[in-house]
């Protein structure tokens, strides 16, 4: 009887070298790709953030001018500060005409 030495239907030994080498080329490649996916994410998220950084500090100095332009009285687009309230003339009705001087 002959005594085979690679008989591949009854081997119960592992994996050939060329299995294993085309299962490492896989799994490589798939690494590979995923590792780039997050990188990509990951330079995404950095800008995004960055960007939202910016506007939140330009967004929290106009708040800021705003209150101090509006504690200074100079808001037209809303109610007069107190100081700015005094200042203004008075309107006395004389008649038919109004004007800001007494009435004689």
């Amino acid at each position: 009887m002959k005594k085979v030495f690679f008989s591949y239907a009854h081997s119960n030994d592992g994996f050939t070298l060329m299995e294993l080498l085309v299962a490492l080329g896989l799994t490589a490649t798939v690494l590979g790709i995923m590792v780039a996916f997050f990188m990509n994410f990951s330079r995404a998220s950095t800008i995004q953030n960055a960007a939202a950084s910016a506007q939140h500090s330009v967004r929290a100095g106009l708040e800021y001018i705003m209150q101090d332009i509006r504690m200074a009285g100079l808001d037209h687009w809303r109610r007069p500060a107190l100081e700015s309230r005094k200042s203004l003339p008075v309107e006395k009705s004389c008649g038919s005409h109004r004007t800001a001087a007494t009435c004689p």
